[in-house]
């Protein structure tokens, strides 16, 4: 389905339809315009469907649109509005885009039954500030929202394709209901820094494909049955857990069962681990489609740390390699065998001072090396 998407994509953008391209570091588009002759033909042919307010049309008297057959709704408030209660005539609503001035809001009375009787809705969206919003893609967008629960209502919603939750400050948890969403293929966490742990019914979202949770830094395990998300493609994070959560949490050899991942990975908390065949058994070599690996050992001073670092060899056409904060003394063997390697950042590495294999990977392009306090005579030592 995603290559079919990409090849319409790729010939719209080849006839001039999108515009402006963004790429991201391994070269893929991440982000573009739409031709201005386009979008506006595009709001032509649906300006019965489409409706576009602002606060100042918010009073009842002041609303000349008929909600009853509207498909998509964007709102754009400040901080003091509410929502015009005539939107809950709206029963056929497939898009429902809020633009709010303030990133203090939470949900109202007249959104929660908005969800409730809208349970086709695709593409929900609440924002603090402007984004570029398709609304044909089916997202749920509450980005940058200081929501500290996330309401029980948003089970309802049981044709949802896309969640975004990012950047939400405020999130502390996610409840059940939204494992409820067997729909759901993409669920965007990223930099909700203070979310504590993943629902334990997650596993239920089989039909998920992208798990993006970068930056998610309070999480301190991925719970028993992620391993069952076997269709997807996306994983920005995988925490290894240690003693404390060994109950709830799944093991690293789950990895294995993801075949499809592609993009980014990163693992953290490798220093965890103990047993060098549990490293060894998620077979990252076998992840082709991996051109981004980050690998997190947290500190450990652990002496299985090289043992575990050699057993989790990355793919051969990897293209860009963190390992931090290591307490290994050498480069893996493999590092020799990454011959499209570009990238490579060494982070706080306690007691490594000499780097002779970096001279043996002759694709390298850019070497970053931070506090790494006992490293001398690299540059000698890089060309030996």
């Amino acid at each position: 389905m995603e290559m079919i998407g990409e090849d319409y994509f790729n010939i719209l953008g080849t006839r001039s339809f999108f515009q402006e391209f963004i790429k991201d570091s391994t070269g893929n588009i991440i982000g573009c315009k739409m031709h201005d002759i386009v979008h506006d033909f595009a709001q032509f042919l649906t300006k019965n469907e489409c409706f576009a307010l602002k606060d100042k049309d918010f009073g009842e008297s002041s609303i000349n649109v008929s909600f009853e057959k509207a498909c998509h709704l964007l709102f754009m408030v400040d901080k003091n509005s509410l929502f015009p209660i005539s939107i809950c005539n709206s029963k056929k609503l497939r898009s429902l885009l809020i633009q709010f001035e303030s990133s203090k809001h939470s949900v109202d009375r007249v959104l929660l039954k908005l969800w409730g009787q809208n349970t086709c809705l695709r593409a929900l969206a609440m924002t603090g500030t402007m984004y570029n919003f398709d609304i044909m893609t089916g997202w749920l967008d509450l980005k940058m929202i200081r929501f500290e629960k996330l309401p029980r209502e948003i089970g309802k919603l049981i044709h949802l394709r896309y969640l975004d939750l990012s950047k939400n400050v405020g999130l502390e948890m996610l409840p059940e209901t939204l494992c409820e969403l067997y729909n759901l293929q993409t669920l965007n966490i990223s930099f909700c820094r203070i979310l504590k742990e993943l629902p334990q019914g997650i596993r239920k979202l089989i039909n998920l494909r992208h798990l993006i949770n970068e930056d998610t830094v309070s999480l301190r395990y991925m719970p028993k049955g992620i391993e069952n998300l076997t269709c997807l493609r996306t994983l920005k994070e995988f925490y290894v857990s240690d003693n404390d959560y060994r109950s709830k949490a799944c093991s690293i050899e789950c990895l294995n069962r993801f075949h499809h991942l592609e993009g980014d990975l990163g693992i953290e908390g490798l220093g965890s681990l103990t047993n060098v065949s549990e490293a060894r058994r998620i077979q990252l070599t076998n992840k082709k489609n991996i051109y981004k690996l980050e690998l997190d050992f947290g500190g450990s001073d652990s002496v299985n740390n090289e043992a575990i670092l050699e057993a989790l060899q990355p793919p051969p056409n990897l293209l860009q390699l963190t390992i931090s904060r290591y307490a290994g003394m050498v480069l893996p063997n493999w590092m020799k065998s990454l011959t499209n390697l570009r990238v490579i950042c060494l982070v706080e590495w306690i007691n490594c001072q000499q780097l002779p294999l970096l001279g043996k990977v002759s694709s390298l392009e850019s070497i970053y090396i931070q506090g790494m306090k006992r490293l001398k005579d690299w540059v000698m030592n890089f060309w030996d």
